[in-house]
């Protein structure tokens, strides 16, 4: 069953794995000791720097970053109520009766979920500063801004605190008055602005080429939108990659030679008159 929808009280059959979900979707949505707390934490010292010392606009950049984590915070939400809790809907005969090899690899992820949440210089000083040293970047600076960066400071908990209720409350607020189930317009999405004006430039080219035009109508048709929703996003995008590159290869192979060429000359040139 792939309709989340569908689902529910998947915990009954499955705890083990609801557990170890419930610590990953800790971690991703920035609860206080867990890892994506301390990722989040970076994210949010990095906006508030860029902001004090340099462009005044980050600060709307902060704003901006706060509405989707507490959007991410509401969607995980959504998704561990439907699926491990709520009434079971479907029938299923998934069970967490024996210990296997997936349920190891998924305690090892939970398991470093809780400790880079717990301890996050275990990481910090034994992989991402080591490695930054290595860098062009200033060691005042690294130890500055990684070194000496305090985590589970006051102000940051309590605005992930602030950012976990906002998403509880888009979670309820959408689950009651259905917002989760609407859709936007067929013109504001990706496949319109993007996928139909190419695809009307393809075939408006090809109608000129007429013989010439070596792209299979067939395969073009995938990229329109008429009677087409079943095409997702991912497809479009390939079948136009597919179309541009069949039509455009040679062009851009002999462009591609052309430049490396040319560069290559200059500074053979360089090398031989300058040095």
């Amino acid at each position: 069953q792939l309709d989340m929808y569908k689902l529910g009280g998947l915990w009954r059959h499955m705890p083990l794995t609801a557990a170890v979900c419930l610590v990953a979707v800790f971690g991703i949505s920035g609860v206080p000791l867990f890892n994506g707390f301390i990722s989040k934490s970076m994210l949010h010292h990095g906006i508030v720097e860029s902001y004090q010392y340099g462009a005044s606009s980050f600060r709307y950049a902060e704003w901006i970053f706060n509405v989707i984590s507490a959007g991410t915070v509401c969607s995980f939400i959504k998704l561990y109520y439907y699926v491990f809790l709520g009434k079971q809907k479907t029938e299923y005969n998934a069970k967490d009766d024996h210990f296997q090899s997936l349920h190891a690899a998924m305690l090892g992820i939970a398991l470093l979920i809780v400790i880079i949440g717990l301890n996050p210089r275990v990481v910090l000083d034994y992989l991402i500063t080591p490695a930054l040293h290595q860098t062009g970047y200033d060691a005042q600076f690294i130890n500055k801004y990684i070194v000496q960066l305090s985590f589970f400071t006051f102000h940051e908990i309590l605005t992930m605190v602030w950012i976990i209720i906002g998403g509880f409350l888009l979670f309820v607020f959408g689950t009651k008055f259905h917002w989760f189930h609407l859709n936007f317009p067929g013109w504001f999405r990706l496949e319109f602005i993007i996928f139909y004006p190419l695809n009307l430039i393809m075939r408006l080219w090809c109608n000129i080429m007429k013989d010439q035009c070596k792209i299979n109508p067939k395969v073009l048709s995938k990229t329109a939108l008429i009677d087409n929703e079943k095409v997702g996003f991912l497809e479009r995008f390939t079948v136009t990659a597919s179309v541009f590159n069949k039509r455009y290869e040679n062009i851009i192979i002999k462009s591609d030679a052309t430049i490396y060429t040319l560069f290559i000359t200059v500074l053979l040139i360089y090398m031989l008159f300058f040095t």
